[in-house]
């Protein structure tokens, strides 16, 4: 997962350049707050992509949510309330060289619109501090001039035979586990 924003100036070897010409219309939000958007690739990622979606849609903006669908079948990206973007098959290099050049790729074209984008696979939710932010569009106005920020991850354990199967129906998954692990 990637969080990537756009520097305020055109900054040299420390030295401020000048600003870059910006649209003088409103912004669609007009909060004040910056436009940030989050996309993920995925293939047959079940019932954890619709909640996947829901929760950056919370964060960010029903308009600004983007699945990159690498042919799903198992019915995960139809019908979801985002931008579905379908890929052709990535026979051209091995599949991670693909993903990592498509999703940097449109991670940097989204700049042009955005002022942050934010990668994450669709099992990662990523939440700001709540203590300190209201959401993520709050935490990047705090991180503005920043090129990137990094996340503390941590993955979520299901200790089979002891928990249920996750059900994605209730409202919160993570009350339905109690075990979880950091990683770097």
């Amino acid at each position: 997962m990637k969080w990537r924003g756009r520097r305020e100036t055109g900054a040299t070897a420390g030295a401020p350049g000048p600003e870059p010409a910006r649209a003088t219309t409103d912004r669609p939000s007009g909060d004040g707050l910056p436009r940030v958007a989050v996309i993920t690739m995925t293939r047959d990622s079940g019932p954890v992509l619709r909640r996947w979606v829901d929760h950056y849609q919370r964060q960010v903006g029903a308009d600004d949510v983007f699945v990159i669908d690498d042919h799903s079948v198992d019915g995960s990206t139809d019908d979801l309330p985002c931008t579905v973007l379908r890929l052709p098959y990535l026979d051209k290099y091995t599949f991670e060289p693909s993903r990592m050049g498509i999703l940097s790729g449109l991670a940097k074209s989204l700049l042009f619109a955005y002022d942050a984008v934010l990668l994450a696979d669709a099992d990662e939710f990523v939440v700001a501090d709540p203590a300190r932010h209201a959401s993520l569009r709050h935490f990047a106005a705090a991180r503005r001039g920043t090129d990137v920020a990094g996340v503390l991850g941590y993955n979520v354990v299901h200790r089979i035979g002891v928990e249920p199967e996750l059900d994605f129906d209730a409202p919160s998954l993570l009350s339905q586990r109690e075990f979880a692990r950091f990683t770097p």
